[in-house]
């Protein structure tokens, strides 16, 4: 009921904002998207068409709300919404299954403040946080995002991860209550030529793996460079990360990726583009190889989900392109990946564009059991309906041989999926 509540207020709340936007348009703009997806996806669990457990056909959707409230130059304060995010069908969260009136789904993924004063901007409060092109460092956090408009521009981040149960922090014996928190650092240099990132991120767990009864999740460390230029008609992106810092007592973190994504615009209508990447895998059973942080990242980029559903499929896992189908929670057996990969976008006509990408990729480590090779194949059409209404259509396969693999693994994983979605 309290949840119920909640929505009805929220609602309430966004429909008379969006009543008063024509009293006070230099004060208030409203945005968002409604969409609904049809799904249907095999094999992605195993890569074994014998286990139908891993045969999906289901729909879902999603409204989305953003309102940006200005009270002043350069103050903002900015919410946003995703009202009924779910699998057609399911249960919500109290067991009921969400009829008319009875569904309590609501979600606020942004609410925070945003102020400019002179060459500093502070945004404090439940926003997004991502450095270089976010895939390394990719967050949807509660903290603090300090930039210096200096010529180079100089970010500072905090974000709170996890209170642990209580706002008070008791001593070293016993406690599980001290907070996990993550800094970063970046600075960026931009002209009209090229743009050079580089930045830095950690994870502080204010606890050590020596306490008692403690559920300690590490402390990894994050440094990267990303640039990118352009030549006429070609665009260059490349980027270099490094994880290290400690797992646990007996555990480290380790990985080391670089991709370098060119595209070209051969006409107003047909953009070709190639990507390669590099990632190191680890056989060492007191490494654990990551390619993200934090691992509950918030899915802003894929490298090998290109398209009109773009990172919405992630056919590799979380590790996508530098580390596919790997278990990045475990240690020793984690196989990294070299890459390479085609992909174009065609305008078709003026409301409808095509997209299709190819990639193949082998292991950077022989490990047993684990990944040996894989080919990406997807394809996409996106067409304007009518105004501010697009619906989209897809195809990805994947398949994968595995070194000496005891297990049944022999089928592709297909996915087909279709969406109808408005924005405003």
């Amino acid at each position: 009921m309290k949840k119920l509540l909640v929505a009805i207020i929220a609602v309430t709340f966004v429909v008379g904002l969006a009543a008063n936007t024509a009293l006070a348009e230099d004060r208030l703009s409203l945005s968002g998207t409604m969409r609904v997806r049809a799904w249907a996806q095999e094999n992605y669990t195993d890569l074994n068409s014998d286990d139908n457990s891993d045969k999906e056909n289901y729909w879902d959707q999603r409204f989305r709300v953003q309102t940006i409230i200005s009270p002043a130059e350069g103050v903002k304060g900015v919410l946003r919404f995703d009202f009924s995010e779910q699998v057609w069908g399911s249960d919500d969260s109290t067991g009921v299954r969400p009829h008319a009136g009875t569904n309590s789904q609501l979600q606020v993924d942004r609410a925070y403040l945003d102020v400019t004063k002179g060459i500093v901007n502070v945004k404090a409060g439940q926003q997004y946080m991502g450095l270089g092109s976010s895939y390394a460092y990719d967050n949807n956090a509660t903290g603090i995002d300090l930039s210096i408009a200096t010529p180079v521009i100089v970010r500072l981040g905090y974000a709170k991860e996890n209170e642990n149960a209580s706002n008070t922090d008791l001593d070293e014996t016993g406690s599980n209550t001290k907070d996990t928190d993550q800094y970063y650092i970046d600075l960026t240099y931009k002209t009209d030529a090229f743009t050079i990132e580089g930045f830095y991120a950690a994870q502080i767990e204010g606890r050590s793996y020596d306490d008692t009864d403690v559920d300690w999740t590490g402390e990894p460390r994050l440094i990267g460079i990303m640039g990118k230029f352009g030549v006429g008609p070609v665009n260059v992106v490349t980027e270099l990360n490094s994880f290290s810092g400690d797992a646990s007592d007996t555990t480290e973190y380790t990985g080391l990726q670089f991709v370098a994504d060119v595209s070209m615009d051969l006409s107003d209508q047909l953009t070709l583009g190639t990507f390669l990447s590099y990632s190191d895998g680890s056989d060492d059973a007191d490494e654990i190889k990551i390619t993200r942080m934090p691992n509950a990242h918030f899915g802003s980029t894929f490298y090998g989900d290109y398209g009109a559903f773009a990172t919405d499929i992630a056919p590799l896992g979380v590790g996508d392109i530098f580390n596919p189908t790997g278990d990045e929670s475990a240690s020793g057996n984690q196989t990294g990946a070299m890459g390479i990969g085609l992909y174009a976008k065609f305008a078709l006509m003026e409301e409808l564009t095509l997209y299709g990408q190819l990639g193949y990729l082998a292991a950077s480590e022989d490990i047993d059991d684990q990944f040996e090779n894989g080919t990406i194949f997807g394809v996409s059409a996106e067409y304007l309906l009518t105004q501010a209404c697009k619906v989209a259509l897809g195809y990805h396969y994947l398949a994968a041989d595995f070194k000496n693999d005891t297990l049944d693994r022999d089928d592709a994983a297909q996915t087909i999926a279709a969406r109808m979605q408005i924005d405003f």
